[in-house]
Order: C-alpha cells, then sequence, then structure tokens
C-alpha cells in the first residue's frame, strides 16, 4: 500500500506546476476503458472505515506481509459496467455482499461526469440510502468523496466543489454533465435524459421494482441493476430469466476473502461465524433459496415438489365450490388467491392469482367478475352475471380490515364486498395460529405450476435472523412476500369449521367425471 501511496505522491508533485504534464496525464485518463483503468489506479481514493486508515487508495494490487495479490476480478467489473454505458445496454449484476460493486459503479459515473460529458441517475430503495451529506455508506456522498480527492487540475473548468455538488445533485455548469440521485418510486426517472442508470440493492425496491425499471427505459439505453439477493419474487430475480446480460460476482474472487488463500481463510472463518446458514446464503452465496431454518414454509413445499402437487392439471373446474381469499392493501400491495375445494375440503386447489397496488377495491372486483375469468363462464360459452352466481362465490377478505368503516364512503370493505354480491365470510385468526393452520392445509394443497410467483411467495416467507442473540424471531419478516401469505392463512381459518363447509357443500353436484382413479395419480 505504501509503494501505491508513493507512486501517487510523485504522480502529484511532477504535475503540481507542470501544466503540460497535467493536460498529458487528462489525455491519459481520457483513454477510453484503459483511460478508467489508468485513472483509478493513480487517482481515485475510496472510503474504509472498518480499517485503520479510513482513506485509501482504489488499486487493482495489494500486498500483506507475505505475499503480492492482484485484483483482476476488479478491471473485469469496471470493463463490464464502462462497455453497458458505452453500448447503451442494461446489466444485470448479482453480488456477494461488501464487494465494492457501488464504489465500482459510482467511481464510473464520476469519471464519465469528468472526462466524458455523461449525465448519470442513481437510485436506491430510500431517499436516505442514495444521500445523506457525510454518509459515505451512501451513492452520492462515495461521488463527492472521489472529486474531493482529486487535483484541482483534473476537475472540470469552473466547477466549484462547494456550489456544484448539493443535496442529490452534482452537476458541470460548463457541459452540463451532473450525477443526481432519486428514490424508488413507479415514475423513476421519468422525464430525464441520462447515460446511464444505477438500481442499487435493487431486489429490496418493494412494491414498484418492475414499473420504476420500466419507466427508466425511457430515460436511458442502459439501465445497470446492481443487488445481493432476496428471494424470487422481485424484478430483480426476474430480470435473470431475460436476454439482459448478467455478470455475478462472488466473494472468493477477491483474493483477500478466498478461503484458499491464508489472508481469506482468516476473513472467511471470522466472517462465517457471524451468520446463520440461510443468511450465509444469501448474502455471500448469491442464493435465492430461503432453508429449513428460516423459511416459514420449507419442508412443505418440498413435500409438494416431491409428491408433484405443482401441476399443470390444477386448472378450474366448474362443479367445485370457487373461494378467493384476498389481502386488501389500501394504497399498497393487495394480493388475492382463486381457490377450489373438493369434497370438504379433501384437496385444496389454487387455480389463480392476482396482484396489484394503488387500486381500490372496485378494481378487484372488476376483475373477479371479468369476461375472462373461466368461472364466470357456463358450458355453452355464455357470461354470467345473476345474483344467484355471484353470490356462489366466497370471498374471504382480512378479517381484522374488513368490518371497518372507511372515513370517506362510511363503508366497510365487507359491505362492500357483499353489495357486490358476493358471500363474505370472516374468520379472525392470529398470525401465529394461522402459519400452524396453514401448515395443516398444506398437506392438500395442490397449485397451478404456471402460477410461480405464488410458489416463491410461499418459499420466501421468512423468518428474521436475530444475530445478537443467535436465533430467529417468532414472527415472519414482513415484505412483499407477507400479502399473499396472509391472504392464504385467511383461507385457512375458513377451512378450519369443516363442519360449516359441509353444510354448504352438501347440496353440490357430484365431483366432475375427469377425478377418477387414473387422473389422480398426478
Amino acid at each position: 500500500m505504501n509503494e501505491i501511496k508513493a507512486k501517487r505522491a510523485k504522480i502529484l508533485i511532477e504535475a503540481d506546476k507542470d501544466t503540460e504534464l497535467q493536460q498529458a496525464l487528462i489525455a491519459k485518463c481520457k483513454n477510453e476503458l484503459e483511460g478508467l483503468l489508468y485513472w483509478v489506479e493513480n487517482f481515485v481514493w475510496i472510503h474504509e472505515p472498518r480499517g485503520k486508515k479510513q482513506k485509501i487508495p482504489m488499486t487493482f494490487q495489494g500486498r500483506n506481509i507475505d505475499n503480492k495479490y492482484e485484483f483482476e476480478y476488479q478491471k473485469q467489473c469496471f470493463k463490464e459496467i464502462y462497455e453497458a454505458i458505452e453500448n447503451g445496454t442494461d446489466l444485470r449484476i448479482e453480488k456477494s455482499r461488501d464487494s465494492g460493486w457501488s464504489w465500482m459503479v459510482i467511481t464510473t459515473f464520476t469519471y464519465g461526469f469528468l472526462f466524458k460529458g455523461w449525465s448519470c441517475l442513481v437510485g436506491s430503495r430510500k431517499e436516505q440510502e442514495v444521500d445523506k451529506i457525510g454518509d459515505l455508506s451512501k451513492l452520492i456522498p462515495k461521488a463527492r468523496y472521489i472529486l474531493e480527492r482529486l487535483p484541482e487540475w483534473m476537475l472540470p473548468e469552473g466547477f466549484d466543489l462547494k456550489q456544484n455538488m448539493g443535496y442529490m445533485n452534482i452537476y458541470n455548469p460548463i457541459t452540463g454533465a451532473s450525477i443526481t440521485g432519486e428514490s424508488n418510486n413507479a415514475n423513476f426517472g421519468t422525464g430525464q435524459r441520462k447515460k446511464a442508470v444505477l438500481f442499487d440493492e435493487y431486489a429490496k425496491w418493494l412494491f414498484t421494482d418492475q414499473s420504476a425499471w420500466i419507466s427508466a427505459g425511457a430515460t436511458t439505453p442502459c439501465r445497470i441493476a446492481l443487488s445481493t439477493p432476496l428471494y424470487k419474487t422481485n424484478n430483480f430475480y426476474k430480470l435473470k430469466k431475460t436476454p439482459i446480460k448478467n455478470v455475478a460476482v462472488h466473494y472468493s474472487e477477491n483474493p483477500c476473502r478466498n478461503p484458499k488463500n491464508e489472508i481469506g481463510k482468516k476473513w472467511y472463518e471470522n466472517e462465517r461465524k457471524r451468520y446463520s446458514e440461510a443468511a450465509w446464503a444469501q448474502e455471500y452465496e448469491i442464493s435465492y433459496e430461503g432453508t429449513q431454518h428460516d423459511s416459514v414454509y420449507f419442508e412443505e413445499i418440498q413435500l409438494m415438489k416431491l409428491e408433484s402437487r405443482i401441476a399443470p392439471q390444477v386448472v378450474f373446474q366448474r362443479n367445485l365450490p370457487l373461494v378467493i381469499a384476498m389481502d386488501f392493501g389500501m394504497g399498497a400491495l393487495t394480493s388475492m388467491g382463486v381457490y377450489q375445494l373438493l369434497g370438504w375440503n379433501e384437496e385444496v386447489r389454487l387455480i389463480s392469482m392476482y396482484e396489484n397496488s394503488n387500486k381500490k377495491i372496485q378494481y378487484y372486483i372488476d376483475w373477479i367478475k371479468s369476461e375472462e375469468r373461466p368461472w364466470n363462464i357456463d358450458e355453452n360459452g355464455v357470461y354470467l352475471t345473476s345474483e344467484e352466481h355471484w353470490k356462489s362465490i366466497v370471498i374471504i377478505p382480512d378479517p381484522n380490515q374488513a368490518p371497518n368503516r372507511e372515513m370517506q364512503t362510511g363503508k366497510s370493505l365487507e359491505q362492500v364486498l357483499r353489495n357486490a354480491g358476493f358471500t363474505v365470510k370472516l374468520y379472525p385468526i392470529g398470525r401465529l395460529e394461522g402459519i400452524s393452520e396453514a401448515k395443516k392445509v398444506f398437506k392438500k394443497l395442490w397449485i397451478n405450476s404456471e402460477l410461480d410467483d405464488a410458489v416463491e411467495h410461499l418459499s420466501g416467507y421468512h423468518y428474521e435472523y436475530n444475530e445478537k442473540l443467535g436465533e430467529y424471531k417468532d414472527e415472519p419478516v414482513h415484505d412483499i412476500h407477507s400479502h399473499f401469505c396472509d391472504q392464504y392463512k385467511y383461507l385457512c381459518a375458513y377451512l378450519k369449521d369443516t363442519k360449516q363447509i359441509k353444510n354448504e357443500n352438501e347440496n353440490e353436484v357430484e365431483d366432475p367425471e375427469w377425478e377418477d382413479e387414473q387422473t389422480m395419480k398426478w
């Protein structure tokens, strides 16, 4: 490290009063990817709060007492970022925790701001994660830190470190280049034109992750999705299955963290003790799967897969009762599961699901009643609209929310659903009791294999790990998986009352013909 610092000091001393050398160095920095790497190696400083010396040079090599080691993987990382920006292509980056990717993307954006006239947008799940003056764990403060430690002759003409680096915005008054910030929202980047856009920790952008990604598509040709994994129900994971280029960087590519190296082995042994198996897999092994230790329904999902109860044959059957469980979110996510019951809930079949956000209840009523739903069409293809038909559909909303009147309308969710003609059932149940009942119902649950989101919600429903106590908390984390799992628990509370269900269904026609012995061998 001392050699690197001495080399940098020598360059600055020689260039201090030599304007020709200054221009030559700037020209060398402008030399595309090679120039970026040269600039990083000789002029960029970053902040490392855990070290004895917090200001350290960003470099592609290091040394401990015994060995010199190269960070060649970082050169490849910079290459991927730079080429995506210059070629105008999207890039998805999945990474181990604490791998320095945020610093590398911000460094590349800062390089473009200085030498290429780029205007870039950086975003994260919360405004506080984008910019907080003086907090170098955030995004824009990283760019400020880099710029403040460059020699004055390398900064743009007319650029003032105080006046031109405000909150959520760094700009060049001469060229118009900028690095701006914005937090997660459905219209992310709308009305702007940018060379590149960063979606930092994108897997944690709740509810508007997909709409923000789409919105930014009109803002830039280069969207960079950067994140550690967080289950499979977010747009970050879904992008993995698209043609977008994917880059994965595992912690072992860093020689300081590779357990095969002496220095990396020490880091690995110390760090591994601090995480549960599930947390380590997610944070460092780039795993999107929950494990039996933190996933609420891990064993139940595995048994369903083993018994092939996630199957394409789980589709709407006209002669079976229809039940729709609903977790309605006022101004948030609403999740609905559409189920059919065989016999006296001997089998529970999830045939469809629907989720959306920021919609009023009438929107979901219209979805249920739509001609596009198979349960609203008779055997002759006629659209059913009779009171008798709507009454045959049982709706199970949140039993705590449904009876409450809305201030604006004076009506409760329960009343609105009943006025729409549906049969509404309310069965209060506690969260932990609901999980217990849900585990029982899993034994007879079948899911249509096209409902990937349903399986991922149930798989992703997980307990939070308390690092201080070294154990999991009693209640699951409230996140994007919770709404679907809550509606499932409302259904399971309803299914507890088998005697009531028997009375409701005893006059139904016999089971459909396809329920013969051969079909039951799914």
